[in-house]
């Protein structure tokens, strides 16, 4: 009998489970979207138990599908980085989960960064110093709640409370530490000197395990989740990491671009790598491999907030519409620009007080100009991370998108367009589901090899129209002028 082995990825605004066969075909997909809350300004935050829930969910649904397929190999997880959340001694939230685009540490992180050590700090652990990083986090909840912090067990991150829940062990993998600000890349352990600037005993942090660390699940949670009983549980990596596995754009010539909620570009390399502008992460995926690269803040939020705020006739969820109404505007949006800062920004310029702009509106603007110039705004906002690789990485010369952006064919051309370089999409656009199997496969050893060759999953290149990237490199001196011009009025 056939066998197959599910993908969780446990994501910003959702989590999803997939099931894919033997040779790496989806056979069962299920999805469950939850809320992000605003409490006060600056501020983002999610149930835990919630997400928790769409984790249980998303796995009954997926295994229900499956099941007649054929047998469970095991589950292997992948969830977004930069999460905080403190537990008491029971397990039980003590706060709510602060997710990577909560802001509220943007003062703190701007003291750590101006400091001599906050560049020793980021050397070391390879996060840049933002208010992202829950360095940062665990800096404001001291200063802003030390009842707070001296009374948490644990501060963990999402996927660690889900398999905490699930298995009754607090583990976390060597890759999505490395995005904790509190992380040591080159001796794979967690830094002190980061632990000391924050008074944090380590006994308050998780376990620290690679990405192939094998869990079971308990009997009874076997039952609820309708898996076999003593099903393994690989623990996996960080969603930008395992995007990279998904794609098999592991090596410094390729690119692997994720554009989802948020967005990403990262390569890999061989050892660890940070640049003396702190305008890019380097995060472990093995001792042997680690992903360099620029996480940004905003991506598929920005059409969300366009089908929110600016066109509600427009059908919530209708990319379509928004693309469809985009095209009819050429290249350049008739000099209309716009920062995509809505939540602030990480890669490449780390300001978590930046804000979103548009610029330089006239009478001849219509609705189907502000929705292409907030789509190219995101491009730009990509190849400004890009541009960052591709002056320490000239080698680049391969481009792999995914993400929920991938499915829209005019989005990928216009990202082709805007880096002047071909682009490939892969026949899996859910690249971190795809790369958690990889690897949940390979600890199992029922796969000999979790490198993927990329041209295997390549389904459609994109080559760039020369004349929109004239066009766009204007675009781009223009962009960065404008933030450049505008950054010191965004800290008033």
């Amino acid at each position: 009998m056939s066998s197959y082995f599910i993908g969780v990825d446990i994501g910003t605004t959702s989590t999803k489970a997939i099931a894919f066969s033997s040779e790496g075909h989806i056979i069962s997909h299920h999805n469950i979207g939850y809320p992000i809350s605003h409490p006060e300004p600056e501020q983002s935050e999610q149930d835990p138990d919630e997400i928790l829930k769409a984790v249980i969910e998303t796995i009954q649904q997926v295994q229900n599908e499956a099941r007649t397929q054929g047998t469970l190999e095991g589950v292997s997880f992948s969830a977004a980085m930069h999460s905080l959340m403190a537990v008491d001694v029971q397990g039980k939230p003590l706060t709510e989960l602060i997710i990577w685009a909560d802001n509220r540490a943007g003062a703190v992180a701007d003291r750590l960064k101006a400091a001599p050590e906050g560049m020793e700090i980021y050397q070391a652990t390879g996060t840049p110093i933002h208010a992202m990083s829950p360095l940062c986090k665990l800096l404001w909840l001291r200063e802003h709640n030390p009842d707070l912090f001296k009374q948490t067990y644990k501060f963990i991150g999402i996927k660690e409370y889900v398999f905490f829940r699930l298995v009754g062990k607090y583990v976390i993998d060597h890759s999505l530490a490395s995005a904790s600000g509190l992380f040591d890349i080159h001796t794979l352990d967690w830094n002190k000197q980061a632990l000391q600037k924050i008074q944090l005993p380590v006994e308050k942090l998780s376990t620290l395990v690679d990405i192939f660390h094998i869990e079971h699940c308990s009997s009874e949670w076997a039952e609820k989740l309708t898996i076999p009983d003593r099903t393994p549980f690989v623990i996996g990596a960080s969603d930008g990491c395992l995007a990279n596995v998904g794609t098999g754009a592991l090596t410094p010539d390729q690119v692997s671009i994720t554009v989802g909620t948020s967005g990403a570009v990262r390569i890999g390399i061989p050892k660890p790598w940070t640049d003396s502008k702190m305008q890019t992460f380097c995060y472990v995926l093995t001792p042997e491999l680690f992903i360099a690269g620029g996480g940004m803040n905003n991506g598929g939020i920005i059409a969300e907030w366009l089908h929110k705020n600016l066109f509600p006739d427009i059908e919530e969820g209708d990319f379509t519409t928004l693309i469809t109404k985009a095209l009819s505007v050429p290249a350049g949006s008739d000099g209309l620009l716009f920062l995509p800062y809505l939540l602030g920004e990480r890669a490449p310029v780390y300001n978590a007080h930046a804000k979103g702009v548009y610029f330089g509106i006239t009478i001849q603007h219509t609705q189907a100009h502000f929705i292409r110039a907030a789509f190219e705004g995101i491009a730009l906002a990509i190849y400004h991370t890009g541009r960052a690789l591709l002056d320490q990485f000239p080698e680049i010369n391969t481009l792999y998108v995914g993400g929920g952006f991938a499915r829209s064919k005019e989005w990928v051309q216009l990202l082709a367009d805007v880096y002047g370089k071909p682009i490939a999409i892969t026949d899996t656009v859910e690249s971190s589901g795809y790369g958690a199997v990889l690897v949940g496969r390979y600890a199992l050893k029922t796969l000999k090899s979790w490198r993927l060759v990329p041209a295997d999953k390549s389904s459609q290149v994109f080559e760039p129209n020369s004349s929109n990237h004239q066009i766009y490199q204007q675009v781009f001196d223009q962009y960065c002028k404008l933030y450049n011009t505008l950054s010191p009025q965004f800290f008033s």
